[in-house]
């Protein structure tokens, strides 16, 4: 089943953004938004549980935070 991707399901730290279902990371400089590296992780596997996230979906939101705490949002 494919699941919705929002931001509550990820963790923004000072030089990555994690999305905590799938374990895909996006690494920047610290307090960048350009993006330095991928690691998919399960993004766009289906899961033990059953659930899918779109890869496309889960690099999107990664991109969005990114930018927010760049602006300092």
């Amino acid at each position: 089943m494919r699941i919705q991707v929002t931001r509550e399901q990820f963790e923004v730290g000072i030089d990555e953004v994690v999305h905590m279902p799938t374990g895909a990371k996006f690494t920047t400089h610290p307090g960048g938004y350009e993006m330095k590296g991928v690691d998919w992780g399960r993004a766009g596997d289906l899961l033990p549980s059953n659930q899918e996230y779109e890869r496309v979906e889960v690099l999107r939101m990664a991109q969005e935070l990114l930018k927010e705490r760049a602006r300092g949002g």
